[in-house]
């Protein structure tokens, strides 16, 4: 093998390792999406942070370490909704020269049914996700969620300026 050609294989090596790790992490945020939609199950949300992982949002505040995102999550899915799809989209993800660190940004696009004292409200919420993930050795983990929440709105009446508060 000359030097060119294994400088090609070295350069084909490297992009496809970025493009598996590119994968993995958009199947990460899908599964976040899918935990979400399927009942809010804490234990398996927790799994998909670091062991001092942190979710922080506009509207619900912030949540660090495994147990206390294990609690939150189930604690949506008990008192605030009781379904939701979560539409991930817009991905973008860099990652670092050596592919053990990233920051994605997605956007959210989220129609749920919220309890609140009027009932069952059916809403829509849009807001954008920005996430810095590790991988540790085996797979990737978010280290920090952070949802910036631009609209929760009751589909019933439309938008509103400024936007309603979520449930928190």
């Amino acid at each position: 093998m000359t030097q060119t050609e294994s400088t090609i294989e070295t350069a084909l090596h490297e992009r496809l390792r970025r493009l598996e790790a590119t994968e993995e992490i958009r199947r990460l945020k899908h599964r976040y999406a899918e935990i979400c939609d399927n009942g809010y199950k804490g234990d398996d949300f927790a799994e998909l942070f670091t062991p001092d992982g942190v979710w922080v949002s506009n509207t619900f505040g912030t949540v660090r370490g495994r147990r206390e995102l294990s609690a939150f999550i189930s604690q949506i899915g008990e008192q605030h909704f009781t379904w939701a799809m979560h539409y991930m989209n817009c991905l973008n993800i860099d990652l670092s020269a050596d592919c053990t660190r990233a920051h994605g940004t997605w956007q959210l696009l989220q129609l749920a049914t919220q309890r609140d004292a009027r009932g069952a409200v059916p809403i829509l919420a849009a807001a954008t996700y920005h996430d810095e993930l590790i991988h540790d050795g085996t797979r990737w983990k978010f280290d920090k969620v952070t949802a910036q929440f631009h609209q929760v709105v009751d589909i019933r009446h439309g938008w509103t300026d400024p936007p309603l508060e979520g449930p928190g």
